[in-house]
């Protein structure tokens, strides 16, 4: 995991990308809206080539510095769909769009586009960084070095769950030979110290038993429909938090005898 001098780097260059990301977007909309003000008898002058050439690599360059800050932009919690016309829309892509002209939609998300870049500059003004990211200390260390807390800093919030689902699997595995909850527990003879008292203790290894295999179900639920993608920030740390009660509850395991 990065260190805390390299995250707090990390954070400052995200707040200049995003400053200037933003007075971009106020320059290319300029362009735009000087574009639309042509005659369309005068659109063949040298004057308006030039400017239309100055619009497409504008338009180029905002791309590019959009697929970088993209996932800054949800973990900021800065919404990236418009409604126009009817019709419902991702705000970002209909502003970069090749389509300049006979196209009322690039206008009104060109305007959705600058307003959420200053929303954004805003909201980076006002938050440590940090909450968009889950802080290291909080979680077990498997989950780290299996890069869960990576994936889920730079919006990937799917495939850090199904990842940390899968860390669950292999250390019960490792531990028992069986991957599943009822298996570790059954076959597996999996115990874990850490009940309140003797008289509670069934109750703990069931609890945790049922821990593991919300997991098994979980997973498979997820592997299974191609629309069971998770989009939220807040539902991908709660899964995640799954896991980690899971993997701390699994440093105090043993193996009974009989």
């Amino acid at each position: 995991m990065a260190s805390a001098e390299e995250r707090s780097k990390d954070q400052n260059s995200i707040r200049e990308e995003i400053k200037g990301f933003r007075a971009k977007f106020q320059e290319y909309q300029k362009t735009c809206k000087t574009l639309w003000g042509w005659s369309q008898y005068d659109r063949n002058s040298p004057e308006f080539v030039a400017l239309r050439e100055a619009e497409s690599e504008e338009r180029q360059e905002l791309t590019y510095l959009w697929g970088k800050l993209e996932n800054a932009f949800r973990r900021l919690g800065v919404e990236s769909s418009g409604i126009a016309y009817g019709r419902q829309f991702l705000i970002m892509d209909e502003a970069l769009g090749e389509r300049l002209f006979n196209n009322p939609i690039k206008g009104n998300a060109l305007g959705m586009a600058v307003s959420l870049s200053i929303k954004a500059e805003g909201k980076i003004e006002s938050v440590n960084l940090r909450e968009f990211v889950i802080k290291d200390s909080e979680f077990h260390p498997q989950l780290g070095s299996g890069k869960c807390l990576n994936l889920f800093a730079d919006g990937h919030y799917s495939e850090a769950v199904e990842n940390s689902f899968k860390i669950v699997r292999d250390r019960l595995r490792e531990l028992t030979g069986y991957e599943t909850g009822a298996e570790a527990f059954g076959k597996g003879k999996l115990y874990i110290r850490g009940a309140s008292a003797k008289n509670v203790d069934e109750d703990f290894q069931k609890g945790v038993q049922f821990l593991t295999m919300a997991v098994d179900r979980f997973r498979n639920e997820k592997a299974h429909f191609a629309d069971a993608k998770i989009t939220d920030k807040n539902r991908a740390k709660q899964y995640l938090e799954l896991s980690n009660l899971i993997m701390f509850l699994l440093d105090e395991a043993e193996i009974q005898s009989i």
